[in-house]
Parts: C-alpha cells; structure tokens; sequence
C-alpha cells in the first residue's frame, strides 16, 4: 500500500461569539477565534468529510491550516489555542454561544508569544498520535 495526502476541506464552518450570545455566525464571510473588545471568547467550528480516507487506512500525520486576514489587539500579547472534538451534533446555520456544543477531548493546543502572520496560514499544530481517524467508535461532530 503507498502513501498519499488527502485534502479534506470543511462541510460546515462557523464561530461563536460571547459578545452577542444569541447571534449566529454562519453567513459571515470570515471567521472569529480569541476574543473580541479584549473580553468576549469567539469559537470556530469545522466539520470534515472523512469518507475519502479507507476504514484501515494508517494514518501518521495531520496538518490543519487557518488564514488569517486581520488582527486586533497588540501584537506582543500571547495568543492560545485549543483544537477540541466535539461530542454533541450542530449546525453551522443555527449554532450560537447559548447552543454551542459540548467539548470533547483536546487534539492539539499552542501558547504563542503574538498573533498569527496576516495575511497568511497559521498551523494549528495537531501533534502526531491524536488523531481524527482514531475516533472510531464514536461520531464525527467535527472539531
């Protein structure tokens, strides 16, 4: 058996806003992560296809990438992240804060010393052993 890459592109993609709690986010043309006005927590959310990839494929790496277009807040502030799975089903189209759903375990997460290059990709660091395939026994809530 070779090796190959496969690309999968989000089915659904949205974020969540603790500013305003009750909006949802899933026409907007861009997506929010950190905090909005230095206080109010924004979420991502990404649900992925991963019919393309074979039940017994082995799979030995994963890279996610974000473009980031803008930034806010001063550039030597220290930047985290947390990619998490998600455990209960949602909708890009009727997510919100006050719905959002319930965490799973964390699959990568980073503590920068400043924001993300913009424009530009940003790796989300996934690290090699926690991986989306290995959910197996589980559905597929996207991350």
């Amino acid at each position: 058996m070779g090796q190959y890459t496969v690309t999968l592109y989000p089915t659904e993609d949205t974020y969540t806003s603790n500013e305003n709690p009750a909006n949802n986010y899933s026409t907007s043309k861009t997506l929010k992560w950190g905090s909005s006005s230095g206080t109010y927590p924004n979420f991502m959310y990404f649900k992925f296809d991963f019919s393309s990839i074979p039940s017994d494929a082995i799979i030995d790496g994963v890279t996610m990438y974000v473009y980031c277009t803008a930034k806010s807040g001063s550039s030597t502030s220290q930047q985290s992240w947390a990619v998490s799975s998600m455990t209960t089903s949602w909708s890009a189209t009727s997510i919100t804060w006050n719905n959002q759903p319930v965490r799973g375990e964390t699959l990568s997460q980073a503590i920068s010393s400043g924001f993300p290059t913009y424009p530009g990709w940003e790796d989300m660091g996934f690290s090699k052993g926690i991986l989306p395939r290995e959910w197996n026994n589980i559905k597929n809530y996207g991350i």
